[in-house]
């Protein structure tokens, strides 16, 4: 049995595993009925849509050619996590000024396009917005600025 179509069989194949997933995590809980919806009836309901789409999907791969999958290139995967593991990390010790700069910083270096000059401008204006919107209008209680290791 050979597929003809790459995308398709891992994108199936990830739809199914989600779907399986969603159905071993809500057993436990009761079903209910459609009128009268337990907790476990949302899960269930879309564990089996995962799972039916992800079977199409799959045998679809069987069928219909595509195209190749591209090559992965790490290093935009690991910055972007990278900037997301930074701001957590930061946002509560140095304000969310410094994470939000820091998450510009760390995510741009996943592009080799990417300038010095355009990173530390798009950071501080980033930064800026941030605490502008969060904190001023939004109301939200962080610090702008903390130092606290």
């Amino acid at each position: 049995m050979r597929f003809n179509n790459l995308q398709d069989l891992l994108a199936g194949l990830l739809f199914v595993a989600f779907g399986a997933a969603a159905l071993w995590f809500g057993q436990g809980y009761a079903f209910g009925s459609a009128t009268r919806m337990g907790p476990g009836y949302l899960p269930n309901v879309l564990g089996w849509l995962l799972v039916g789409l992800g079977s199409f999907i799959t045998l679809r791969a069987f069928v219909v050619g595509g195209m190749p999958v591209p090559r992965i290139h790490l290093r935009p995967q690991v910055m972007i996590i990278a900037a997301l593991l930074a701001f957590a990390m930061t946002v509560e010790r140095l304000g969310l000024l410094a994470a939000a700069a820091t998450v510009v910083v760390l995510s741009s270096l996943a592009s080799r396009e990417a300038r010095p000059l355009e990173i530390i401008v798009i950071a501080a204006v980033t930064a800026a917005a941030a605490v502008g919107l969060f904190i001023y209008l939004l109301g939200q209680p962080m610090q702008p600025w903390t130092w606290g290791f």
